[in-house]
């Protein structure tokens, strides 16, 4: 591969190891060499003193993932919602009672 995707300073999730990609969004910190096929990247997160290296398919800008990470957010609070109401029914309270 001859250029890398994502440039230095920018935000990007790792979407490796799910410990280190817990962390993030991290920044591009520098670039690394190609193996022929792959760009590797050293990416820190600012609540960490070490930096990590990933690859290119490891990584994500910020702005795909959050749209991703929202959809799934809201997907997980209508069925939240969903229990919630289940709950309230089953207590005797009706759906005007759910978030109170």
């Amino acid at each position: 591969m001859a250029n890398h995707k994502f440039q230095l300073g920018e935000a990007v999730l790792y979407k490796g190891h799910a410990s280190v990609a817990a962390r993030g969004p991290f920044s591009v910190t520098r670039h690394l060499p190609s193996d022929g096929m792959i760009n590797f990247y050293r990416i820190k997160c600012d609540s960490e003193v070490v930096e990590h290296v990933a690859d290119e398919d490891h990584l994500q800008r910020v702005a795909e993932g959050w749209h991703r990470l929202a959809a799934a957010n809201s997907v997980v609070a209508q069925h939240m919602m969903s229990l919630e109401l289940q709950v309230s029914i089953a207590a005797g309270r009706g759906a005007h009672d759910v978030g109170t």
